[in-house]
């Protein structure tokens, strides 16, 4: 295979978005995650917070919003370090809010890329071959049915334009997107021609009202959420040579948590309940955080730009060392359905907004 020092992937192009083909020779520079100035890490919270990506239930997500904010201000200081042992790259257009609400057509190949220290993007397996992604995110040639489906597949398995290189790879994990209320995407993660390691995952919105999502899984319950704006101030991209902030801040900070047991609450009703759900909220370790800035977001795109990748960051110290790659997959796989669930919202506004239209000028 020839080594390519960059490769390029197309993208969903709009017309105003110059960046429908990126040539990606390398990501942004590895910047390693440090303390706040406070000498505490940066607290993570079960708040979610608005995204100019909003759907038209902007009111309903601000009061759930709010009433989780004031219930996570008591157990934020007891969050364990955030230290990342992984960085990698996702590269995707997303969706600007000048383009056609009604263009389906998402990114054929979505890859993520491998950061070093240095800042180059390395191979899965070690060799020296700069440019080539560590992950591919592929549609499938068939029909998927009833749904959309998206196999996440090793990079070197496949070519610069998400063709087979060997027969018949197996995937890392595969998405299914379902159509119809009350039927949540699912994950199966694991190699398929390992039937007792694969697991199927149910990936389900907290409420009808927010965007953060909860899986159960074998190793654990997990969930992504969005971050607040003030772990959003707070979160310190490294260091740099003159002492201050090696990057800017997040303008988008998705956060990936275990969320530990907590028990089930001292007795019955609203009172057991509610005890339940504080000691459940004091009980959770950041594994993962995908952030979008100036620096670490998909060169073209912007702040507006909706379901854009980025820098994903995970801190995996708290796994045994058998199961840290399988993790890995698992953060990876619904990373992207926090970011297709964004560029959904972002349709959706534009149809709303279209319809008001059409609506206002026909009276």
């Amino acid at each position: 295979m020839a080594n390519s020092a960059a490769i390029q992937f197309k993208t969903s192009g709009n017309r105003d978005d110059n960046a429908s083909e990126h040539s990606l020779e390398a990501p942004p520079p590895y910047t390693a995650f440090s303390e706040g100035a406070d000498g505490s890490a940066a607290a993570p919270s079960s708040t979610l917070t608005r995204t100019p990506s909003v759907s038209t239930t902007q009111g309903a997500e601000a009061e759930a919003d709010q009433r989780n904010a004031a219930e996570a201000e008591s157990s934020s200081a007891a969050q364990p370090a955030f230290r990342p042992t992984v960085q990698l790259q996702i590269h995707t257009g997303g969706k600007r809010w000048l383009s056609s609400p009604f263009s389906c057509k998402s990114d054929p190949a979505i890859p993520i890329f491998s950061v070093a220290p240095d800042g180059k993007t390395v191979l899965a397996d070690g060799h020296d071959d700069e440019g080539r992604p560590l992950y591919i995110s592929l549609k499938p040639t068939k029909g998927s049915g009833s749904g959309s489906v998206r196999h996440l597949v090793r990079g070197d398995e496949y070519g610069a334009g998400g063709e087979k290189e060997i027969p018949d790879p197996a995937p890392l994990a595969t998405t299914t997107y379902r159509f119809g209320p009350g039927r949540p995407p699912t994950v199966l993660l694991g190699h398929p021609a390992d039937p007792e390691r694969v697991e199927a995952i149910e990936v389900a919105s907290r409420s009808l009202v927010s965007r953060a999502l909860e899986m159960r899984t074998s190793f654990g319950v997990f969930a992504w959420r969005y971050a607040r704006s003030k772990e959003r101030e707070a979160c310190v991209l490294g260091v740099g040579p003159d002492g201050g902030a090696a990057a800017a801040a997040p303008d988008s900070l998705l956060v990936f948590e275990h969320l530990i047991d907590g028990g089930d609450g001292d007795g019955d009703g609203d009172g057991g309940k509610k005890r339940a759900a504080q000691a459940r909220r004091a009980n959770v370790r950041r594994v993962a955080q995908l952030v979008r800035n100036s620096e670490f977001r998909t060169p073209g795109t912007s702040v507006r730009t909706a379901g854009n990748g980025g820098r994903l960051m995970l801190d995996l110290g708290g796994f045994d060392e058998k199961l840290r790659e399988r993790v890995q997959w698992f953060v990876v796989a619904t990373a992207l359905i926090m970011l297709k669930y964004e560029v959904d919202r972002r349709r959706a506004a534009q149809i709303a907004i279209l319809a008001g239209a059409v609506s206002g000028g026909g009276s």
